[in-house]
C-alpha cells in the first residue's frame, strides 16, 4: 500500500525585517470563498456491490504477503493468521450451536463475511462547484448469534495514493491488504460489529480525470463529511428492510485515518467541530490520526534540515495539488516548473502522477530509472557488500554501479529507507531559499511564492483566519505518530501539540524496536546494521497502526473511555504490539 502518505520553524525564521523581496507571516490568509452548502445525502447511486468472506480476506492478504518474498510483511501475515485460526474456532462454535449439516459451511462464509457498496453521491469541488464524487460503503453479515444492533460507524480516510486502482471504490479490484482493506474488516461482527464507510478524495474514482487536491485541508474534508452522509442513508434504506441492520440508540461515529488519511480525519473533525448544524446526523465523536501531515510547512522545513525526501513524490504531489487546484495559485499562474528543477520534472514524475496508472512505488522507481542514465537528476541510493557488513551512501548512477572499496564488492540496496532525494534536486533555488529564510531573490517570483505560502499556511490544521485554530471543550482528537518516521516527519505532531497542549488531544509518540527473536533472524538472514533503521518507517507503522491500535483508539473514543494526555516515545516491537491485541 501506499501509505503515503504529513511550522513552527518556518516562522522564526522570517519574522525578522522584510525588503520588498521578503514575505512576511504576518499576511492575512484569505479563505477558500466556497459555497460550504449542504447537498442532498439520499441522492446515492450504487455502483457495484458484493461480498467476502473474513476467511478469504485473511488467505488473500497472506497471500499477498508471502508473495513478496524477502519483502513480506511479518505483522501482516501474523495478524492474517491470527485471525483464520479465531475464525475455525469461531465456526466450530457456530457449528455447534446451530447444529449446522456437516461440510456445508456456505452460510458460514455469509455470517463471517463482509457486504461491500461502491456508490456515488454529490459534494463540493476544490473549485466551489457541485461535483459527483465515488465511495466504498462496507458492512457486516447478519450473525446468527448477534442480536444487538451496529455500535460504531467508522469514518475512512485513506492514506495517498496515485494510482486509481488503489482507490477506495475499486475494492472489488482485490485491494484487501491496503489501508483500505484494513478499514473494511473494522465492519466484521467479530471484530466489532458497526459500519464503515471511505470515500474517494477528488481525483480518483469517478472522477480520476481530474487533479487531486492534494492536502487541501478544508475541501477535503468537506467531501468526506458528505460521503459519510451518503454512506448514511444506504444505512437507513437497509433498516427500513430490515429492523436488525440499524444502529444502537446511543451510536457515534468516529474518522479514523494514516499518513494523507490522517491529516485528513484530523481536518474532516474539525470540520465537524465547525458545523455541528450540518454534521449532527452523523454524531461525530472524535478522530484517530496516524502519522499524519498536519503541517505542510513544518514537513518541507524538516526536508530541508536534512537535505533528503525518502518519497519525493509527496512533494511531487503537493506542489502539483496546489498548482492545480488553489485558487490563489491559479490566479498567479503558478506551475510547477516555477518551484520545482528541470530535472525533476524532466523524469516524468507530473505525468506519471496525471496519469492515475502508476502506485507510488512504481513512481519511485521511476525517479530511479532516470537517476541512472541521466546526469539532471539524481537520486541516492545505498549499497552493501555480500557479507552485509559494509554500508555507503552513494548517487544511484550507472557509473557507481560495480563500486568496489578496498577490493570488497558492493551491490545496491533496494528498502523502504535505501533511497532518497536531496532537497535541491527536487525544488529549485529560488524556492528553497524561499523556503529556508522567507526572500525571494527573484522579484518576478514574489507574487508566486506569497501564494505556495498561503496555499501551505491555510492547509495547516490549526490555522485560521484569525490565528491559531484551538479545538472547542470536550474534542476528542488522538495523535499516533513514530518519532522516526522518514516520510512524514514528528515535527507535524510535535507543532500542533505545542499550540493546543493536551486539553483536547491524547498524543502518543512511540518507535519500533525489533523484538529478540527478530533481532536474532535479522542476524541470521545477515540484516543485522539495516535492521534498527529500517524499524519505524512509514510503512511499516502504518501496518501496525491499523492492525493493532486504531480501532481500539476508536472505540477510546465511542465509548467515552478517552482521556486527554501524553505518552511519550514508547518503544515496542510489533510482534509485541500484536501480541498484546
Amino acid at each position: 500500500m501506499s501509505l503515503i502518505l504529513f511550522i513552527g520553524l518556518f516562522v522564526t525564521t522570517i519574522l525578522g525585517s522584510c525588503s520588498d523581496d521578503e514575505v512576511t507571516v504576518s499576511d492575512d490568509v484569505d479563505r477558500l470563498n466556497v459555497p460550504w452548502e449542504e447537498y442532498d445525502p439520499s441522492l446515492v447511486q450504487i455502483l457495484d456491490s458484493g461480498r467476502i468472506s473474513l476467511k478469504e480476506v485473511c488467505r488473500r492478504t497472506i497471500a499477498h504477503e508471502m508473495g513478496k518474498n524477502a519483502d513480506m510483511d511479518t505483522a501482516l501475515v501474523n495478524y492474517a493468521s491470527m485471525l483464520m485460526d479465531s475464525v475455525a474456532r469461531y465456526e466450530e462454535h457456530v457449528k455447534d450451536s446451530l447444529r449446522a449439516v456437516s461440510g456445508s459451511n456456505d452460510f458460514l462464509d455469509i455470517f463471517l463475511g463482509l457486504y461491500w457498496t461502491e456508490f456515488n453521491y454529490w459534494s463540493v469541488s476544490a473549485k466551489g462547484e457541485p461535483i459527483k464524487l465515488s465511495a466504498l460503503f462496507v458492512m457486516p453479515y447478519t450473525d446468527p448469534l448477534q442480536t444487538s444492533k451496529f455500535t460504531n460507524y467508522y469514518i475512512g480516510t485513506h492514506v495517498t495514493i496515485t494510482s486509481n486502482d488503489e482507490c477506495p471504490s475499486n475494492f472489488s479490484k482485490d485491494r484487501i491488504c491496503s489501508d483500505v482493506g484494513m478499514l473494511a474488516i473494522f465492519a466484521h461482527v467479530w471484530l466489532n460489529h458497526g459500519y464503515v464507510v471511505i470515500p474517494d478524495y477528488e481525483g480518483y474514482g469517478i472522477t480520476k480525470d481530474r487533479p487531486h487536491p492534494y492536502l487541501n485541508r478544508e475541501v477535503t474534508a468537506k467531501q468526506v463529511i458528505d460521503g459519510a452522509k451518503a454512506g448514511m442513508n444506504i444505512i437507513e434504506d437497509r433498516e427500513k428492510q430490515d429492523a436488525s441492520l440499524g444502529f444502537r440508540d446511543n451510536w457515534k461515529s468516529c474518522v479514523i485515518g494514516y499518513s494523507q488519511g490522517g491529516a485528513t480525519a484530523a481536518a474532516t473533525y474539525r470540520y465537524a467541530l465547525e458545523h455541528p448544524d450540518e454534521c449532527s446526523s452523523l454524531r461525530v465523536a472524535g478522530a484517530v490520526c496516524g502519522d499524519g501531515p498536519y503541517d505542510p510547512v513544518a514537513t518541507l522545513n524538516e526536508y530541508i534540515s536534512q537535505n533528503r525526501m525518502y518519497m519525493p513524490v509527496a512533494v511531487a504531489l503537493m506542489m502539483k495539488g496546489m498548482c492545480d487546484t488553489d485558487q490563489d495559485m491559479i490566479d498567479e499562474g503558478c506551475t510547477v516548473e516555477d518551484f520545482c528543477t528541470p530535472g525533476f520534472v524532466n523524469t516524468g514524475i507530473f505525468d506519471a502522477i496525471t496519469s492515475k496508472k502508476y502506485t507510488t512505488t512504481d513512481i519511485n522507481n521511476i525517479l530511479l530509472e532516470y537517476s541512472y542514465t541521466h546526469d539532471d537528476f539524481t537520486m541516492m541510493r545505498r549499497m552493501r557488500n555480500s557479507d552485509r557488513v559494509m554500508f555507503e551512501e552513494m548517487p544511484y548512477k550507472k557509473v557507481n554501479n560495480d563500486r568496489y572499496i578496498d577490493g570488497v564488492g558492493m551491490v545496491w540496496m533496494s528498502g523502504p529507507v535505501d533511497s532518497w532525494c536531496e532537497m535541491d534536486q527536487a525544488l529549485n533555488q529560488t524556492c528553497l531559499e524561499f523556503l529556508k529564510n522567507g526572500t525571494i531573490t527573484d522579484s518576478k517570483m514574489r507574487r508566486k511564492l506569497r501564494a505556495l505560502l498561503h496555499c501551505m499556511r491555510r492547509n495547516q490544521l490549526y490555522c485560521s483566519d484569525n490565528g491559531d485554530w484551538i479545538p472547542p471543550q470536550g474534542s476528542k482528537f488522538t495523535f499516533f505518530h513514530s518519532t522516526t518516521d522518514e516520510v512524514v516527519p514528528y515535527a507535524n505532531m510535535k507543532t500542533v501539540r505545542d499550540i493546543w497542549n493536551y486539553a483536547h488531544a491524547h498524543y502518543y509518540s512511540f518507535h519500533f524496536e525489533p523484538s529478540v527473536l527478530e533481532t536474532i533472524l535479522g542476524k541470521l538472514k545477515g540484516d543485522s546494521s539495516p535492521v534498527n533503521k529500517n524499524w519505524g518507517y512509514h510503512v511499516l507503522c502504518g501496518t501496525v497502526f491499523y492492525l493493532g491500535k486504531s480501532r481500539s483508539l476508536a472505540d477510546d473514543i465511542t465509548d467515552n473511555k478517552w482521556m486527554p494526555g501524553s505518552e511519550d516515545d514508547t518503544g515496542l516491537s510489533s510482534l509485541t504490539f500484536l501480541a498484546s491485541m
